[in-house]
């Protein structure tokens, strides 16, 4: 017998035994079914379309009522229509019989969980888990559903840090089922269909406590609760929310009288908040509703209090507890409630802590005693008495900050409490900045420096020059805190109070920071942030002595040339880059950038290059190119260290701490005539055209301004256009962009560079050059969308002006080539989709766009398309594909309309 026929004998044999087998997950699965589980028994394994999603799942034998198939997560869903079969094993021929004609499938609908093919011309890998075995075998798979089984128990796809699964696969299967009914669950709760969601949470809510009892009948550890905590409600810790969410949905079937009063009508409707809307931490989000409530000022306070007290409503919006392993909570009405009276009456009460009945309580106690103490007082005279209250010092902070908030003339809004004595507010804030920074830590408060600090940055922003003893006194109080004047601490929010010092025109604070950070510069453990002040004041004689110290000296560990290793393991730190500006540590670098050694990277000049490749302007460096190349690179960023160095400067960039952290960019000034090559040279332009042509300067929007380079082959990246200029070409003018980014620093042709959005303005990118917003309604409009326009190019751009129109003829009222699409919240939403066959074709309403100049296209009133809205909320989308020339769908724009009732 040849090797090949026994080795094919083999495999007969393993299967054989395989199928013969007893089958382990028959009792699990008798067992879940009988707890709810959905039975795959005599199902076709199909491909089925469903609420606009097509997927494969288990469809069980034509019955009546409603169409169901059964998912890879054990639950069923409504679907629309069953398509063709789908194969559970490799079938070449049926596969390629059917090219062209499988479904394609939506990748974005995360409600079906992980058992999904991305590719429809690819067979099924059957999925490795113990509830994926329990569902091959009820639907009358038995190989399938033993190999699935045996390869969860050999600890297929798990990393070697994890431990094999056990071999009773009960909790596992059954926990993957318990969970996929939650998100089933909470994602019809959302989207407000309370019949599928009542339906859902029934079924966990009885199989939940069938679950918990029969895991401990077999005798099984509890789970590990995530990041140590420890598991306080048994095998299912993860879902503590199932019962609260049922009797929600069970409270919505009951009907409800409307209430006469206009606010608590107000409050009643914020049940129905959407996900998107019912975040508790931004109020600015929370929609029509809630800002009416907030227009209602104080008088809307006390039935907000009664909401917060006594409201047990949820909202259909959730949040995300990572305890609980990612698993979505649902907001309740009371956390809205205490979002809106914070805005209202400007405070946040004190920290929340936790989300129980005892928190809750609590929250209501202190935002009821605000509301009797502080309620009718005049704002700055409000935030006086608190921080006057030797008892309140949970409020001091909030009451420092709001009494130096700047309003938008500049002013203070403490500033009627000037003349104010006995105390006065410069009292009260020296007072309590010498109470917290002495104070010791305790389980409320667990930085008294850090509030020592921020009050003394209010007293400062109050005070001004005069503050200035006690600012020095706090920055001795964070020097040593922890530490010693001989081995001093490196308590970065020095580094501010010391800028600020210097700003308020303390002469002693940047010598006096310059000595702190060369003691601490040796401590290793000293962030890149500590050198801030030498970037901000590279010209300063104390930090140039120290600069020289820090950054020239052999000994330094701060030297790039001597100590590379110290800049390398700093190589994520944003603080490093804006130190170009300072020559000591530029003249450091240079050096360093001469350095072949080799180390565990590999050599240290490519390793320093591919650090400062980062930073915009500079060129990149790939540690995987050949030395050649890798060398030109080396060259290149010396070259443009040398040249462009001192023009860095340093931009805040978001950080959560009490620290700021800074990144490098490249600022050029502005040239009012064509830039000369001696520009060039002396870092100030980053090209010259020449004068061998006529050539001239060109406006920017702004300078720098945001664009994005995209090169013939398609690499696109992000930077700033410092310089642009035209150049007589063939009898025309052609323009030039001095791009500063990602890619490097270049001279590049207009057409290449796109202009990025303003900031906080969230527009689509269409194929031709343009952008698009589709804005909701306007006050007098409740029902109109807007479509704005924008040209990203640097180029001019010609484009139609009318795209949308307000007209009574329906489908006229979109251009020829767009669809509209409403969906809607109702039972019964209007019509899905609405193609314009017939829209307004183009007539000739056409003009140029300048480089980034926006333009209104057109309104729409859906009523004039679909008639009367019922209230709810709508998502309204614009398909313009047929205009940009795109394949359909590539091209979207989408906005939210909500409709009152009446």
């Amino acid at each position: 017998m040849c090797r090949w026929t026994r080795l094919c004998a083999v495999i007969l044999l393993a299967s054989a035994r395989l199928a013969a087998a007893p089958a382990e997950p028959a009792s699990v699965s008798d067992t879940l079914v009988a707890q709810g589980l959905a039975d795959t028994s005599g199902c076709e394994y199909r491909f089925v379309d469903g609420g606009g999603r097509r997927y494969q799942a288990w469809v069980p034998p034509t019955g009546s009522g409603p169409l169901r198939a059964i998912g890879w997560d054990g639950v069923a869903r409504p679907v629309d229509a069953v398509l063709g079969a789908s194969p559970l094993v490799a079938d070449a021929e049926y596969l390629e019989a059917a090219a062209g004609e499988l479904p394609t499938f939506d990748l974005d609908d995360a409600e079906l969980g992980p058992w999904r093919i991305v590719d429809p011309r690819e067979p099924l890998d059957v999925p490795h888990s113990p509830l994926a075995a329990c569902l091959l075998w009820r639907a009358g798979r038995p190989v399938e559903a033993n190999r699935a089984w045996a390869a969860w128990q050999a600890g297929a796809f798990q990393p070697a840090s994890i431990a094999p699964p056990p071999t009773d696969g009960y909790l596992t299967a059954a926990q993957s089922w318990i969970s996929a009914l939650y998100r089933r669950a909470t994602d019809c709760h959302a989207r407000a269909d309370d019949a599928e969601a009542l339906a859902a949470l029934r079924l966990l809510t009885r199989a939940m406590p069938l679950v918990e009892a029969e895991a401990k009948r077999r005798g099984l550890r509890l789970p590990a609760a995530a990041f140590g905590l420890p598991v306080v409600r048994g095998y299912l810790d993860d879902l503590p929310d199932a019962p609260a969410l049922l009797a929600d949905q069970e409270r919505r079937l009951l009907p409800a009288a409307a209430p006469a009063d206009p606010i608590e009508a107000l409050i009643a409707g914020l049940d129905e908040l959407t996900p998107d809307r019912a975040w508790p931490d931004d109020p600015a989000r929370l929609g029509a509703g809630p800002e009416a409530l907030m227009a209602q000022g104080t008088a809307a306070v006390e039935p907000l209090l009664r909401c917060l007290a006594d409201d047990q409503r949820l909202t259909r919006g959730f949040t995300v507890n990572s305890r609980f392993r990612g698993h979505q909570y649902p907001v309740p009405v009371w956390s809205v409630a205490h979002r809106l009276l914070a805005a209202i009456l400007d405070t946040t009460f004190g920290e929340r802590t936790g989300a129980g009945p005892e928190a809750r309580a609590a929250l209501t106690e202190r935002a009821t005693t605000f509301w009797r103490k502080y309620g009718g007082l005049p704002l700055s005279e409000r935030w006086y008495r608190i921080l006057a209250d030797d008892a309140d010092r949970a409020g001091w902070l909030e009451a420092a900050d709001r009494l130096t908030r700047r309003d938008d003339h500049g002013r203070l809004a403490g500033e009627p409490l000037r003349g104010k004595r006995g105390p006065s507010v410069a009292d009260l804030l020296t007072r309590r900045m010498r109470e917290c920074a002495l104070g010791a830590r305790t389980p409320d408060w667990n930085d008294p420096a850090g509030y020592g600090y921020l009050l003394a940055l209010a007293l400062g922003t109050w005070q001004g020059p005069a503050s200035l003893p006690e600012l020095r006194w706090m920055s001795s109080r964070l020097a040593v805190v922890g530490g010693s004047p001989d081995n001093p601490t490196y308590d970065l929010r020095l580094v501010t109070l010391c800028e600020r010092r210097a700003a308020l025109g303390d002469a002693t604070a940047l010598p006096e920071y310059a000595s702190w950070v060369q003691r601490v510069g040796v401590l290793a453990q000293c962030p890149v942030q500590a050198f801030e002040l030498f970037w901000r004041h590279p010209d300063h004689p104390a930090l140039a002595t120290a600069s020289r110290r820090l950054f020239e000296e052999a000994k330094s560990p701060w030297n790039p040339a001597t100590q590379p290793a110290r800049w390398l393991l700093a190589a994520r730190d944003p603080g490093q880059a804006p130190l170009l500006a300072v020559p000591a540590w530029r003249r450091g670098w240079l050096a360093a950038l001469s350095n072949r050694e080799q180390s565990d990277g590999g050599r240290i000049c490519d390793q320093l290059a591919h650090l400062l490749s980062s930073t915009w302007g500079l060129p990149p460096c790939d540690l995987d190119w050949p030395l050649d190349r890798r060398d030109q690179a080396v060259a290149a960023c010396a070259s443009v260290v040398r040249r462009y160095g001192p023009r860095f400067r340093g931009v805040e960039v978001p950080n959560a701490y009490l620290t700021r952290a800074w990144r490098a960019v490249l600022d050029l000034p502005r040239l009012e005539r064509p830039a000369e090559q001696a520009d060039v040279d002396a870092g100030r332009a980053v090209f010259a055209l020449g004068h061998q042509r006529a050539t001239r300067v060109v406006a920017l929007p702004a300078q720098p301004t945001g664009v994005v380079w995209v090169q013939p082959d398609g690499a696109a990246g992000p930077g700033q256009a410092q310089q642009a200029e035209e150049r007589l070409e063939r009898g025309g003018w052609r323009r030039y962009i001095g791009y500063v980014g990602e890619l490097g620093m270049a001279m590049v042709p207009a057409e290449q560079i796109e202009y990025a959005a303003p900031p906080n303005e969230h527009w689509t990118s269409l194929g031709g050059g343009l952008d698009a917003r589709l804005l909701g309604p306007e006050p007098d409009q409740p029902t109109s969308v807007t479509l704005w326009l924008r040209n990203r190019r640097a180029v001019p751009l010609r484009t139609h002006t009318v795209w949308l129109r307000p007209t009574a003829e329906g489908l006229a009222g979109l251009r020829q080539g767009i669809v509209l699409q409403v969906t809607g919240r109702p039972s019964n939403p209007p019509a899905p989709v609405l193609e314009a066959r017939r829209g307004f074709p183009d007539a000739g309403w056409l003009r140029d766009l300048a480089p980034g100049e926006t333009l209104n296209a057109g309104r729409l009133d859906l009523r004039r398309v679909y008639g009367e809205l019922a209230p709810g909320v709508y998502s309204v989308l614009l398909d313009v594909s047929g205009v940009t020339g795109r394949s359909f769908g590539a091209d979207r724009v989408w906005t939210r309309v909500t409709v009152a009732a009446p």
